[in-house]
């Protein structure tokens, strides 16, 4: 199988290098030319655990890869590994690829919601499916990333009334196929939506506060007063999630957030890490649309604005 990775952040670069590792056929695009230039004289360092390696992958800057895109061999697969922020840059792009590979599917890997919806004016719905990641992962330099821990990848189409397509169906399984040769644990679900909700509130309920307090996620369940926030930001959340068609188990929910803060505890979220980089954040995506959400419903979510207002007000002051 071919595949591009369209976003060279810790997402990126681990499923490029564990990929390549597997045999699998990718070419990595990156932000810019001087990241791209590294990984291709480089290597892609790869830490997980106590193993080290360095993995060639071929690599161009979106500037080239689209400059020589009529000289290009279509990929199966576009994964599109970006933050929620820089989707709109990639517009051109994308529009461009469909022209060029009708036949290549695309596999957005975004944290938050609305992406999927955004992404299917650029891009043909029957080819657009999304994921929920839960791999734990560090960029620690252009060409570098650490494997922080295992999780599982959820794969399925954009639009849910795709998935009685036996193509749709078939086309997923190569790709779970890939994946877990690759030593990611994939799964597919005909409940996108559902599963992108779950991502999103256990985010929505880690994120800002690991951000604001600058502590791993392991601490929030150490403190009693953390906990009494994060119960306010999970029901909030959980009442939009609700009002917008997605009914789920509020006990297995919160015990799920607790195994997310006890099997990652000695990470750094990745608000947290943006935070620390001087990256945007996309908390906008997360408790902002969870904000937007609830208001467009005529539910109050003070909680979550609050969260946002604090963020920004950290952002600013840094």
């Amino acid at each position: 199988m071919r595949l591009w990775i369209i976003g060279a952040g810790s997402i990126g670069l681990l499923y490029a290098a564990r990929l390549r590792q597997s045999g699998a056929e990718v070419r990595l695009i990156t932000r810019t030319d001087e990241q791209a230039g590294a990984i291709g004289e480089q290597g892609i360092a790869l830490a997980a655990g106590e193993a080290r390696f360095v993995v060639r992958c071929p690599a161009a800057s979106m500037q080239q890869a689209e400059a020589g895109l009529e000289d290009a061999e279509a990929p199966d697969w576009i994964l599109l590994t970006v933050k929620q922020y820089a989707l709109p840059q990639l517009e051109g792009l994308l529009r461009k690829l469909w022209a060029a590979w009708p036949a290549a599917s695309l596999l957005a890997m975004q944290n938050g919601i609305g992406h999927l919806e955004m992404l299917a004016d650029w891009f043909p719905s029957e080819r657009l499916y999304g994921a929920v990641v839960s791999e734990g992962a560090g960029r620690t330099g252009p060409a570098a990333v650490v494997h922080t821990g295992s999780g599982r990848t959820i794969i399925g189409p954009a639009a849910p009334d795709r998935w009685s397509s036996r193509d749709v169906q078939e086309n997923l399984k190569l790709l779970q196929k890939v994946l877990e040769n690759a030593g990611f644990r994939t799964v597919l679900s005909n409940r996108l939506k559902d599963e992108l909700w779950r991502k999103l509130i256990i985010n929505s309920v880690i994120n800002p506060l690991t951000a604001l307090m600058e502590i791993r996620n392991g601490a929030l369940f150490g403190h009693e007063s953390l906990v009494t926030v994060m119960k306010l930001l999970f029901d909030e959340a959980l009442a939009v999630a609700g009002v917008n068609g997605v009914q789920l188990d509020a006990a297995l929910l919160w015990d799920g957030l607790k195994e997310v803060c006890d099997r990652t505890a000695g990470n750094q979220s990745s608000t947290l890490q943006d935070m620390k980089a001087g990256r945007p954040t996309e908390l906008p995506w997360i408790n902002g649309a969870i904000v937007r959400l609830g208001e467009r419903a005529g539910l109050k979510v003070p909680t979550h604005a609050l969260m946002m207002r604090l963020l920004e007000a950290k952002e600013d002051l840094r």
